[in-house]
């Protein structure tokens, strides 16, 4: 065999397994569409069994169905193909903006992503990650997609918050606190609530004096409650700040899993 037919048979070899390989990967792409995971699991398995991208691909199906942490394990088996793909890499990260019950996992991944150079969208989702690590006054909307702008300037607001404040203002006046964080009609209610256990607290001891037992109780009831509304302000106050980050993620996890990654395979 002369060296132009060994050229040109190494030629159709290669285009060969080319095909092979689109067509494997085109029937992937159609099973993961139609969510038909069971036969993409088995596809996987038993076209990949004796191929490096095995673990890769098993990394891409429990990310895209499972949606737990277990594709972590695969992707420390597979991490060069997995880190090389960025749409890998940027679902991965849209998924962990969202799992709220991952904190330990999604907060090492996002300082992964701050370590390394990435696509521009990967590296925009780590910046809003750690956005609570940045004063709210150094917090600019404008540096953010137009449709992700209002939740930036929401969470801003919210950062801008400050609990000891709140708690301070409940203290001059039940409720106020939890009004000045925006939750007006809790605050009113906390407002008339202490409001009658003021009340009847001053009747029980102006009508059976201070020591009387029912007025003892009233007292106690009274104190516990204006207590618990300063408090509440207080912790409102970090929750009102963590719940607007949540959304923040939320919402930057489906606009850029919608512009920039729509789909894993």
């Amino acid at each position: 065999m002369n060296k132009k037919s060994i050229c040109l048979l190494f030629f159709f070899v290669t285009i060969s397994k080319l095909i092979v390989s689109q067509d494997k990967q085109d029937f992937i792409r159609y099973l993961f569409k139609e969510k038909q995971n069971n036969e993409l699991l088995q596809f996987i398995k038993e076209s990949y069994w004796n191929n490096d991208s095995l673990d890769y691909l098993l990394a891409k199906y429990h990310l895209g169905y499972q949606r737990d942490s277990s594709f972590l394990f695969f992707v420390q088996k597979s991490k060069k193909l997995f880190v090389a793909d960025t749409i890998a890499m940027g679902y991965a990260s849209c998924y962990f903006l969202k799992s709220d019950q991952l904190e330990q996992e999604r907060i090492e991944w996002f300082r992964e992503m701050q370590k390394n150079k990435n696509e521009e969208g990967i590296n925009r989702m780590a910046d809003i990650f750690f956005l609570n690590e940045v004063k709210p006054s150094q917090i600019q909307e404008s540096n953010y997609p137009n449709l992700l702008q209002a939740s930036v300037n929401k969470y801003k607001q919210a950062a801008q918050k400050n609990p000891i404040k709140a708690a301070c203002l409940s203290a001059v006046v039940p409720g106020l606190g939890k009004m000045y964080i925006g939750k007006y009609r809790i605050g009113l209610n906390a407002m008339f609530m202490n409001g009658v256990f003021a009340a009847q607290t001053y009747e029980s001891i102006h009508k059976l004096g201070v020591k009387h037992p029912l007025s003892i109780v009233n007292i106690i009831l009274s104190s516990l409650f204006y207590a618990s509304t300063i408090y509440g302000s207080y912790r409102d106050t970090e929750y009102y700040k963590k719940e607007n980050l949540e959304q923040l993620y939320h919402d930057a996890s489906n606009y850029y899993s919608t512009v920039y990654y729509p789909d894993l395979f």
